[in-house]
């Protein structure tokens, strides 16, 4: 009669599981919940009616100021470059607008 092998790994043992704890949580300060400089940035959707004209570099502008202030990023000391990308045509409770996804870079 020939041997038989199983193709399943051996069970490791009990003290051998990894474990989660949490250490050093002294050592946390209100600096390290602060995203770097260079991650942070804002990001928000702009809606109008569908068929409107595109909102203007000062709405959009004003709508990543507002992404700023919620997310408690310290206020800009130049004016950043960002990006838009839509219209995407979509419809909320059968009203039909146009979505621009706008962040800063």
């Amino acid at each position: 009669m020939r041997p038989t092998t199983s193709m399943r790994s051996p069970k490791p043992p009990e003290h051998s599981k990894p474990t989660l704890t949490l250490r050093d949580t002294d050592r946390i300060s209100p600096d390290h919940t602060v995203m770097p400089r260079g991650t942070a940035s804002a990001l928000t959707v702009v809606r109008v009616a569908r068929g409107q004209p595109p909102p203007s570099e000062a709405e959009l502008r004003t709508a990543l100021e507002r992404d700023r202030v919620s997310q408690h990023l310290p206020p800009e000391r130049y004016r950043r470059d960002f990006r838009v990308a839509g219209p995407y045509e979509i419809t909320i409770e059968g009203r039909e607008l146009d979505e621009y996804v706008v962040w800063e870079e």
